[in-house]
C-alpha cells in the first residue's frame, strides 16, 4: 500500500486504515484530468475547433483517459505500508470494490519505508500520442480525493511484498507542447501504482487543444488550435 502525504504526515505507530485514507487526503487534493481523441475528419472546409469537438460522438470515447495528480514533489513524502489480515469480508464503505483491502479482514498494517519523495530515482515515458495524425486534447482542472495506492497489476496483492526502495520510479513526461517535463505517477518494480477515486470536482472549464503530431519531424508536436471553453 502507497500512500503520499505532506512531510511529517505519514502515520506511524498505531496504523489504521481511516489514518492513511486521511494522510493520502492530505498529500493529494488537485489533479489533471486528460482526455486525448483522434481528431474527427477535415472535410475541407476548414473548421473551428468548436465544430470539431461537436462532431465528436455522444459515445465517442478518449484513447487516452487519464487523471494527472498535481504533485508538489518537494513538499511530500511516500508511505509503503504492508496490509495484514486474512479471511474475505464484505463490502466497505471507504474504498471501491477491487481495492486489497476490501478483500481483507484488517488485522494490522506494518510500514515498510518512508522516503521524500524528491529521493525517488526519475524514468521518463511517452504520455501523448506518437503516431502521425491529428488529436484533440481535452484538460480540466479538478479537485480531488484518492484512496492509499495499490498496484492492481500485480498477481496477489493479498502476499506480502518483498519491498525494495530502489524498485520506485517516479515517471516524468513532456505534456503536450510543454517544454518541461511533468510528473504522471510512480511505478513500483515496473508495475503502476494506482490510488483509486474517492471524488473528482471538476473545474467550470476545461482547455482544449487541437494538435498534430509528425514523427519525422523535427519537432513532432505542432498546435493548431486552443480555446478554453465551459466543462
Amino acid at each position: 500500500m502507497f500512500v503520499l502525504a505532506p512531510h511529517g504526515q505519514l502515520p506511524s505507530g498505531n496504523l489504521d486504515w481511516p489514518a492513511l485514507v486521511a494522510a493520502q487526503a492530505a498529500g493529494v487534493r488537485q489533479a489533471r484530468r486528460l482526455r486525448i481523441f483522434t481528431s474527427p475528419e477535415d472535410d475541407g472546409n476548414a473548421p473551428g475547433l468548436e465544430a470539431l469537438i461537436d462532431q465528436l460522438e455522444n459515445d465517442s470515447r478518449p484513447f487516452c483517459n487519464a487523471l494527472v495528480p498535481e504533485l508538489e514533489i518537494g513538499a511530500l513524502s511516500l508511505g509503503v505500508y504492508e496490509l495484514q489480515g486474512s479471511g474475505e469480508q464484505g463490502e466497505r464503505r471507504d474504498q471501491p470494490v477491487g481495492h486489497p483491502a476490501d478483500s481483507l479482514q484488517l488485522e494490522a498494517l506494518r510500514c515498510l519505508d518512508e522516503v521524500p519523495l524528491a529521493e525517488v530515482a526519475n524514468e521518463a515515458c511517452w504520455f501523448y500520442p506518437t503516431d502521425a495524425g491529428t488529436y484533440l486534447a481535452c484538460s480540466t482542472a479538478a479537485d480531488v480525493q484518492q484512496l492509499p495506492g495499490h498496484q492492481p497489476e500485480r498477481a496477489d496483492e493479498a502476499q506480502p511484498l518483498a519491498y525494495r526502495r530502489d524498485e520506485l520510479r517516479l515517471l516524468w513526461s513532456l505534456l503536450g507542447g510543454d517544454d518541461t517535463l511533468t510528473c504522471v505517477g510512480l511505478t513500483y518494480g515496473g508495475q503502476r501504482i494506482d490510488w483509486p477515486l474517492v471524488s473528482e470536482r471538476p473545474d467550470q472549464a476545461s482547455t482544449w487543444t487541437r494538435f498534430a503530431v509528425d514523427p519525422s519531424s523535427e519537432h513532432a508536436y505542432r498546435e493548431l488550435e486552443q480555446r478554453v471553453l465551459p466543462t
